[in-house]
């Protein structure tokens, strides 16, 4: 459930942003497939390991960021679990 929601977030995040376009007239904004590193995630019950959907933003001030999942969450997961024995 939650990597449908990740991918509607992106395909909506793609939708919206389809109309900018740079100088030569391509997208700024587009889908680039799916990670090849799964992430681990944490949610309560149980851990899971998903494949996120990637998109690649090529605007200069601003940067796809997700708000289901951000990186600062998989940041935290990653040192967690790179420490556990050490707590």
């Amino acid at each position: 459930m939650i990597l449908e929601a990740l991918e509607l977030e992106v395909e909506e995040s793609v939708k919206e942003l389809r109309h900018l376009r740079d100088e030569k007239g391509h997208a700024m904004v587009v889908r680039n497939g799916k990670s090849h590193h799964e992430r681990t995630v944490n949610l309560g019950a149980r851990t899971i390991s998903l494949g996120a959907p990637r998109v690649d933003d090529r605007r200069p001030d601003r940067r796809f960021t997700r708000s289901i999942l951000p990186p600062i969450c998989v940041d935290r997961l990653a040192l967690r679990r790179r420490y556990r024995c050490c707590t």
